[in-house]
């Protein structure tokens, strides 16, 4: 087998290897002929950051500056400012301030230069200057007035407080001569549709002069996102006066004695949830163990009612509690009918009263004259705050097997406490 030589002449016979050789020559022609006969353009490349360019020792801050953005025309070959080929990244945009000796405005001119390509020119800008505001830094803390659109923000039936603020003050920094001027912050609150509740708002802040305007480059510093300000709003309505009862006898739960109160009623202020769930304004407590057979008389102070805001001049509250028909009469509890609690096992207490006298029970005379003292009248002491040695203690004194009748008064009995 002889080898077959490979000569120039042989290849180019080959059409596939031509068809390849005029493809990759017709590209190089194509990209050479770009590069050098192709025509120039113009593009703009939109919304660049301007950066100003200070004397570090100057004691005087620029202030309206941070975000001066502008448009900027270049002109080159397509391929050099093709939006592949070139950004905002190859453009260099300042601003140069003098020496800044006093606060005020100064105009100054926006430059704008192309970054390593000298094959690429810039040919205009969308904006040639801009006014800068030269000032040192001041911070201060200024009061903060809630401004609210509209004063008609409940229906009827239903009243707002003044509104509250998450800060009353805040801390402001920004030019001295603007913050010099500012008399306060004002938070303005849009109100819409009318409330029936308690609602924090957003709210739009301002610093405001003397005069009434804006104070320019203000920024405030407190936290603002977290910013609310609440419309305190409780519902108006009558409620009628009641008080709750201790140590009262089954009985009475439906067959109460005459109860009188003066007044009746009160118009009260809350929120809509408190009144919605409240059938009366509930304004203290008659312990059973208070009530004689008598027309018995007590006064509350409404000053002492926190869940409700009153709304009528009423500072008392008169309330008679008539058990004019009952009787009352003398009993006694005998000694084992005394029962000594929480004496834990540290120590040993001895009950030394041997019974307690003269306890007296209020209810209707025959049921009171069929008590048995050895079987209906007991007491409990409760020893969890004992001393040693000989002290009085108070008794808890109970009628079983009885829903009618009640102790009257406070008693106490002697106890002799020893350690283990």
């Amino acid at each position: 087998m002889t080898d077959k030589k490979i000569t120039l002449h042989g290849i180019f016979m080959n059409n596939k290897f031509v068809l390849v050789f005029s493809i990759i020559v017709s590209i190089v022609i194509w990209g050479a002929v770009t590069m050098t006969v192709s025509p120039e353009e113009t593009r703009v490349i939109e919304d660049v950051k301007v950066v100003l360019e200070q004397n570090e020792d100057s004691d005087y801050q620029a202030f309206g500056f941070d975000d001066t953005r502008v448009d900027v025309t270049v002109k080159g070959r397509k391929y050099l400012i093709s939006p592949g080929a070139f950004s905002e990244e190859d453009l260099t945009v300042v601003v140069k301030s003098n020496y800044v000796d006093s606060a005020g405005s100064q105009t100054l001119n926006i430059n704008a230069s192309v970054n390593n390509n000298p094959d690429v020119v810039v040919t205009g800008l969308s904006q040639k200057n801009v006014t800068v505001y030269f000032d040192t830094l001041k911070t201060s803390k200024v009061p903060l007035q809630v401004k609210l659109s509209t004063d008609d923000i409940v229906p009827e039936g239903y009243v707002h407080e003044p509104a509250i603020a998450s800060y009353s003050t805040v801390n402001v920094s920004g030019p001295a001569s603007e913050v010099n001027k500012i008399e306060k912050v004002i938070a303005e609150v849009e109100i819409g549709d009318k409330i029936t509740e308690t609602t924090a708002y957003k709210a739009e802040i301002s610093a405001v002069t003397a005069s009434g305007k804006n104070a320019r480059y203000i920024e405030i510093l407190d936290d603002m996102d977290n910013f609310t300000v609440t419309v305190p709003v409780a519902k108006i309505e009558e409620k009628a006066i009641s008080v709750r009862y201790v140590n009262m006898p089954e009985h009475y739960a439906e067959n109460m004695p005459e109860v009188n109160i003066y007044p009746e009623k009160v118009k009260v202020s809350a929120a809509r949830s408190v009144l919605d769930g409240m059938d009366s304004l509930i304004i203290g407590t008659v312990d059973f163990n208070t009530l004689k057979n008598e027309n018995n008389k007590f006064t509350f102070s409404l000053s002492d009612i926190d869940e409700v805001k009153i709304l009528d001049d009423v500072t008392q509250v008169q309330v008679a509690v008539n058990c004019y028909p009952m009787d009352m009469k003398k009993l006694k509890v005998p000694g084992e009918n005394i029962t000594l609690l929480n004496t834990g096992d540290e120590y040993t207490a001895t009950l030394v009263s041997k019974s307690i006298k003269n306890v007296r029970i209020v209810g209707p005379a025959a049921d009171i004259a069929a008590l048995d003292e050895e079987t209906q009248l007991f007491a409990k002491v409760d020893l969890t705050s004992l001393q040693v040695g000989t002290k009085e203690y108070t008794a808890d004194i109970y009628i079983q097997n009885n829903d009618t009748c009640w102790v009257y008064g406070k008693y106490t009995v002697k106890v002799n406490v020893t350690r283990n």
